[in-house]
């Protein structure tokens, strides 16, 4: 009864258009997405444990489709963590350049993301690259868009697995806050 009546006795009354893509998504666009957060960080190797946080800072383009994007990009993080095996409050400062190629998908304002990507290590003192792969999920909630902006605010948690090569076999576990804006 309401959409028969609508549009003679309601005054805000406009008709579904149903090319309309919607404001608050990145439905059927292309965008660029810039995320950044901070890391808390476990690594193994030589059969021992040490930890660390930092940061990453990343840039990605995105394709949206009905309930979910495609988003590719480079990032670039590094982080301080405990020298292994010496120990004694020395740091070693790693960096971390990755190539991640993103899946989300959308549940209204929630995202949650699956993440595949080629990653790379090197040192400050130790510029040797060593060379693995990253398996990782997250997911946030996003804010209205304003002025061709959606801000969003999530978790993001990685598995990397490097390679013997420049180094022994490591292995990082990642988690932390991840903050975001898509444009379009």
């Amino acid at each position: 009864e309401a959409d028969r009546r609508a549009a003679t006795e309601c005054p805000v009354w406009m008709e579904p258009d149903p090319s309309f893509k919607g404001l608050q998504s990145d439905r059927h666009r292309f965008t660029l997405n810039v995320e950044s957060g901070g890391l808390v960080q476990l690594r193994r190797s030589a059969d021992r444990w040490t930890y660390g946080g930092g940061g990453v800072i990343r840039a990605l383009i995105g394709r949206g489709f009905e309930h979910t994007s495609v988003l590719f990009g480079a990032e670039f993080g590094g982080g301080a963590m405990l020298r292994v095996p010496d120990g004694g409050g020395t740091l070693v400062i790693n960096y971390f350049p990755a190539l991640p190629l993103v899946l989300r998908v959308h549940d209204r304002t929630w995202h949650y993301d699956i993440e595949v990507a080629p990653v790379s290590l090197f040192q400050a003192d130790d510029t040797r690259r060593s060379f693995g792969i990253r398996f990782g999920l997250g997911g946030g909630v996003q804010a209205r868009r304003s002025r061709g902006l959606i801000p969003w605010a999530g978790v993001a948690f990685a598995y990397e697995n490097y390679f013997p090569g420049a180094r022994p076999h490591m292995t990082f576990f990642r988690g932390g806050l991840r903050v975001g804006i898509v444009w379009n």
